[in-house]
């Protein structure tokens, strides 16, 4: 049986953006002095939309945490 690796991280490990640093450890973000995300919570995706999150990240050169922190602060604000 073949191991197939279809895995995003791997793809993004290979890439200019993630070699760049734009990515953020899950550590570094929990501790880091310019994030004010203390709490930490599991949320199920689906492929498609966790592939497109990540994707959005990597461009915007954050780490997916503080997307997700900024989009749900937006959609409470509504």
């Amino acid at each position: 049986m073949e191991n197939k690796k279809n895995r995003l991280v791997d793809t993004l490990r290979s890439s200019d953006a993630f070699s760049r640093g734009s990515a953020m450890k899950v550590k570094d973000t929990l501790v880091s002095k310019k994030s004010s995300l203390t709490r930490r919570t599991t949320v199920y995706l689906s492929e498609e939309t966790w592939k497109s999150l990540k994707h959005a990240a990597v461009e915007e050169g954050v780490a997916v945490s503080p997307l997700v922190e900024r989009l749900v602060k937006d959609y409470l604000s509504r």
